[in-house]
């Protein structure tokens, strides 16, 4: 860690901005997952790869179903087990901005909602 701030402190101005323009990027998109809940290896990996780009706005190229009246929540539709999950996602420098959803399955139909984001400083 001491190499790397000693070679950022003695680098030109210019490559200073651009190292940390990377910086900021990566962790502009930067992520976390906290799943909570039993939940199967599949659903797992289907959380993780919907959110790695991001937090979308729709899954699989499309929103599934909108509950506004009830809770606010966008609906999503996914395969597997119950489960209950936290997402964080780095929504811009101030912290990460994150999501509680429910996984459930109602009547043989699977659906993840998004409820109650709040904006987490750190």
């Amino acid at each position: 860690m001491r190499g790397a701030l000693y070679v950022l402190m003695n680098m030109p101005h210019l490559i200073k901005i651009f190292v940390f323009s990377i910086l900021l990027t990566y962790c502009y998109r930067s992520y976390a997952i906290e799943i909570v809940g039993d939940v199967s290896g599949s659903v797992k990996q289907e959380v993780i790869s919907a959110f790695k780009g991001g937090l979308p706005i729709t899954h699989l190229g499309h929103v599934i179903k909108v509950y506004p009246e009830k809770t606010g929540a966008t609906v999503y539709k996914i395969e597997g087990n119950e489960g209950i999950f936290t997402i964080y996602h780095s929504r811009h420098e101030y912290g990460y901005k994150y999501f509680n959803a429910k996984y459930s399955c109602p009547d043989g139909e699977c659906f993840l909602v998004f409820y109650n984001d709040f904006q987490v400083l750190y």
